[in-house]
C-alpha cells in the first residue's frame, strides 16, 4: 500500500548486490528453489535489475527482501533498489524515464503513473509475455481485472492489503467490538471510568489515516457502489468518529503520518485498538509482537464479513534493456512460495489462489485472512478500495477532523462523490 509514511530509511541504501546474499530468506519456504533461471550462461553476468520502490519501514523492506533473495538465487543477478518519487507528477516523470526496470505502484494509480505522454503506457502489457501466463492464471480473476486498463494487464500483484483491519491487544481488549454500537460503547465505558488507562483507539492525524478508519466502518454495499442511499451509512460512521473525538477516546500520534506510532501505542499499552491497513500487522510482528498471542486482527466493526483491499503492484518497463530479466523477476515473484513468504513479513495477504491454503501459511491469522479473502472473492464481499474514496476520501475527512464541518455536512460531501463516481 502506498502511503505517505516518509522515506525515513533511504531506499538507495537498500541498493543490494544480491550476489553477496544468501538464497534462502527463511520465510515459509519462500526461498530459492535452485537453478540458474533462464538468464545468462555459466560465465555470463546476468546484469543489474533496477527496482523502484517506496517501501521504507523495516517490515516492508524485509518483505521485499524475500522476493529479491529468491530472484537472486535463481538468476545470480544484482538488484538495485531505488527510491520511488513522491507525488503523482514526479512519479509519472520517473516512470517515463527509461532508467528503471521494475516499478512498484498502488493499483488505482496505474493509469496515471504509467502514462507515457503519447497515448500509451510505459508499463509492459503482461499478457504479451508467455513466461508469465502460468503465474497470472493463479491470480484471482478479479484482481487481474483491477490491474487491467485498455485491455492491457498493467502489472502483477505482490500482495493485497486489507484496509478494514482492527488490530487489538489481546490483554487489553479480549473481546473486540464487531458493530458500531459496540465500538461506541467502548468509548462510553472509557469515559464512565474516568478516562483512565489506555485509550480505546489509536489514530494518526493525517487525512488518509482518517479515511482508512472511515471506510472500515462502512458496509460492503457502500464500498462496492451498490447502495442506493449511502448517506445513513456515512453519517453513522462519521458520528462515531466525532463521538470519539469529542470524548477524548482517541490516542493521537504526535506525527501527522504516524501510523507506526499508533501501532506502537498497542505495544506500549497506551491504546487498546487500531483500525488501519493490515501493513500495521507486519509492523507489529517486526517489533516482536506475536499474532494470536500478544495481539490479533479481525475485520473492523461495520464491515464484518467484508474484505476491502488495495493492491501493491509491480509493473515492468516495456523499454527496459533488461526486459528478459524483469520478466524473470515477475515469474519468480508470482510463485506461491514467494507470495506466501512476502505477505508473512508484510502483514498482507497474497492475491493469488493456492492449491492447499491450509498448509501455505504458518501464521494462523494469515491463514484466516486468506480464507476470508478467498471466500469474499466467491461471494462478492472482497471489494477493491474504489478510487472515489481512495483518491478523494482523505481530503473530505479534513473538515471533520478539524471541526469545521459537522458529521451531517461531511456525510453529504461523501454522498456527492459517491454518486459522481
Amino acid at each position: 500500500m502506498l502511503r505517505n509514511a516518509g522515506l525515513g530509511v533511504c531506499l538507495a541504501a537498500l541498493c543490494v548486490n544480491m550476489g553477496c546474499s544468501g538464497g534462502d530468506p527463511g520465510v515459509d519456504g519462500a526461498g530459492a528453489t535452485g537453478g540458474t533461471g533462464g538468464t545468462g550462461g555459466a560465465n555470463e553476468d546476468p546484469g543489474v535489475l533496477k527496482v523502484a520502490s517506496s517501501w521504507s519501514s523495516a517490515s516492508e523492506q524485509e518483505a521485499l527482501q524475500v522476493t529479491l533473495a529468491a530472484f537472486q538465487a535463481q538468476t545470480g543477478a544484482t538488484v538495485e533498489v531505488v527510491a520511488l518519487a513522491q507525488g503523482q507528477a514526479a512519479r509519472t516523470a520517473q516512470f517515463q524515464d527509461q532508467d528503471w526496470d521494475v516499478g512498484q505502484e498502488n493499483f488505482y494509480n496505474l493509469v496515471n503513473s504509467f502514462d507515457d505522454g503519447n497515448g500509451g503506457y510505459t508499463a509492459l502489457n503482461l499478457s504479451t509475455a508467455p513466461e508469465l501466463s502460468e503465474g497470472l492464471a493463479a491470480v484471482f480473476p478479479q484482481v487481474v481485472n483491477n490491474l487491467t486498463a485498455d485491455g492491457q494487464v498493467m502489472g502483477f500483484p505482490m500482495n493485497l492489503h486489507r484496509e478494514n483491519t482492527l488490530h487489538y491487544s489481546k490483554a487489553l481488549m479480549p473481546n473486540p467490538p464487531t458493530t458500531l454500537t459496540a465500538l461506541t460503547q467502548v468509548c462510553d465505558d472509557y469515559v464512565a471510568g474516568g478516562k483512565t488507562g489506555p485509550k480505546p483507539l489509536a489514530l494518526a492525524p493525517a487525512d488518509w489515516v482518517y479515511r482508512i478508519l472511515l471506510q472500515g466502518l462502512l458496509p460492503v454495499s457502500v464500498l462496492d457502489g451498490s447502495d442506493t442511499d449511502p448517506t445513513p451509512h456515512f453519517l453513522a460512521a462519521l458520528e462515531l468518529i466525532a463521538h470519539y473525538q469529542d470524548n477524548d477516546c482517541f490516542w493521537v500520534a504526535p506525527s501527522e503520518h504516524g501510523w507506526t506510532e499508533a501501532a506502537q501505542a498497542l505495544i506500549d499499552g497506551e491504546a487498546r485498538m487500531f483500525i488501519h491497513g493490515d501493513w500495521a500487522k507486519g509492523y507489529l510482528v517486526q517489533l516482536g509482537w506475536r499474532p494470536g498471542i500478544d495481539f490479533d486482527v479481525v475485520p473492523s466493526p461495520g464491515s464484518s464479513g467484508a474484505f476491502y483491499y488495495g493492491v501493491d503492484v509491480f509493473a515492468l518497463n516495456k523499454t527496459s534493456p533488461q526486459l528478459d530479466l524483469a520478466i524473470e523477476f515477475a515469474r519468480i515473484a508470482l510463485s506461491s512460495a514467494v507470495q506466501a513468504g512476502f505477505s508473512t513479513k508484510k502483514g498482507s495477504t497474497p492475491g493469488m489462489m493456492f492449491d492447499d491454503p491450509s498448509t501455505a501459511f504458518a501464521d494462523s491469522s494469515l491463514r484466516a485472512a486468506y480464507g476470508q479473502l478467498s471466500s469474499g472473492m466467491d461471494t462478492g464481499s472482497a471489494v477493491p478500495v474504489p478510487p472515489w474514496i481512495g483518491n478523494h476520501g482523505g481530503a473530505l475527512m479534513v473538515t471533520l477532523r478539524d471541526g469545521t464541518k459537522t458529521p451531517t455536512q461531511v456525510a453529504a460531501d461523501f454522498t456527492e462523490i459517491y454518486l459522481a463516481r
